[in-house]
């Protein structure tokens, strides 16, 4: 993400659809801020466990990390590397270190070393509180499984795990999401471009 060659970049989770054409206006949240997240709330997780970040459930994550917008800047990119970075290094280093107030299924998600990053708690991090970071409304990171409560304002649809295990049910909403999809699958193929198509 630190090498996007855009000014202003949306990352958007591969899990993931666009359902809505208010996705054009995503980089106009950027006008006021360094960097965006959307928030994490039931709405956002398959089980109530992943809305916490600590063992006894009481540390909230501020962001979730499957959709962000960011500007370009020195500090911006030195975050999205670092990002990274840690995270590579809290995948491959053996153990868990923080075993005693963290779940250890934290170990292979980015998100929880984006909250290291920004609950203020880690010196090491410290620089990027200079960062203006905004949270976008909650219909930027719906689920699928959410489609009944957000149909007609969701804008990007996460697939998440329990959904995606009932097979029919999932396969129900994607299709009603497709409907409204701005790049349909049956018009935009896989192996072909949007642009291709037309």
């Amino acid at each position: 993400m630190a090498r996007s060659p855009y000014e202003k970049t949306i990352y958007i989770d591969a899990d993931s659809q666009i359902v809505n054409r208010k996705i054009k206006t995503m980089h106009n949240f950027l006008d006021d801020c360094d960097m965006f997240f959307g928030p994490v709330t039931s709405y956002t997780v398959s089980d109530m466990t992943w809305a916490y970040m600590d063992k006894g459930m009481t540390i909230k994550p501020k962001y979730h990390g499957g959709m962000c917008g960011y500007k370009k800047s020195d500090l911006v990119v030195d975050f999205m590397d670092t990002w990274y970075n840690e995270y590579i290094k809290q995948i491959t280093t053996p153990g868990w270190p923080y075993e005693r107030n963290h779940d250890k299924k934290w170990k292979i998600f980015d998100m929880f070393t984006l909250w290291r990053m920004t609950n203020g708690r880690n010196p090491e991090f410290e620089r990027f509180r200079n960062l203006k970071i905004n949270i976008v409304d909650k219909r930027y990171t719906s689920t699928v499984s959410h489609l009944e409560i957000d149909r007609q304002d969701a804008v990007i649809l996460q697939v998440d795990k329990l959904t995606y295990k009932k097979t029919d049910l999932m396969r129900t909403k994607m299709e009603e999401a497709e409907k409204n999809a701005i790049y349909p699958l049956k018009q935009y193929p896989i192996n072909k471009a949007p642009t291709e198509c037309n």
